[in-house]
């Protein structure tokens, strides 16, 4: 797998590419898609057996397929969200295994993998990709299990200020550290040309990746010791 670091670095700068016009959610969702080199993909949370909810799907077959494992309650999702893992069916297993699922959509997808999002110890949805006709493009689970949790905890505003992950986002914060956690954001849109949901995104990724408190990256990014900024190979932002 790629160093953490670069994959949130290729992820950043997928993020700055995603239409501004579309929820955070979405645009994650996007970001996600494009570093794991996948078709099309969704975004569940699922807080109890029956409790689930599609956050962001990226077209019809993420979706039909989406849907069809809430009914049926079977199918790569489910399978992540109830073992915590890695699940990939290929299409052959769509079929045999699942065969409701793979009578959803036509035709049916090469491929099917499904990361649980588990920023703490605790799953609280999964990131579901597809590949139409291929799977030679797509990156390895451990890459997809790692941004699911990063995209998790972005999700989820966790990554307090006291240095423990808890469900807390800015607003929990004291007062010199939001104001530390908006200057630190202020300077990501500059250096991304991203929104400011965005930029906090990022901050919130890095502060999961590296284990620690939000208010120390973006204190990091105040100082100018942390820089998100990416550049072309001609060298232009």
């Amino acid at each position: 797998m790629a160093g953490r670091g670069a994959l949130l670095t290729e992820f950043s700068a997928r993020l700055r590419d995603a239409p501004r016009s579309v929820p955070v959610v979405d645009r994650l969702l996007h970001a996600f898609l494009h570093v794991m080199g996948a078709d099309g993909g969704a975004v569940t949370v699922a807080t109890g057996r029956a409790d689930r909810t599609v956050l962001a799907a990226s077209d019809p077959v993420a979706e039909r397929l989406e849907e069809v494992q809430a009914v049926v309650q079977q199918g790569p999702t489910v399978e992540a969200v109830r073992t915590g893992q890695v699940v990939a069916a290929p299409r052959e297993q769509l079929v045999t295994t699942w065969p409701l699922l793979g009578e959803a959509v036509t035709p049916v997808p090469h491929l099917v993998c499904a990361y649980p999002m588990r920023p703490e110890s605790v799953v609280i949805g999964a990131i579901s990709v597809y590949s139409a006709e291929r799977a030679e493009g797509l990156r390895g689970p451990d890459a997809g299990l790692f941004l699911a949790g990063a995209v998790a905890a972005s999700i989820l505003g966790r990554a307090g200020d006291d240095g423990t992950d808890t469900d807390t986002d800015t607003d929990s914060l004291s007062w010199s550290s939001r104001d530390r956690v908006d200057h630190a954001t202020g300077m990501v849109v500059a250096q991304l040309r991203v929104a400011p949901a965005d930029a906090l995104t990022v901050l919130r990724m890095h502060a999961f990746a590296e284990g620690r408190p939000l208010a120390e990256v973006a204190r990091a990014v105040v100082e100018r010791t942390l820089d998100f900024t990416h550049r072309t190979e001609d060298g232009t932002p």
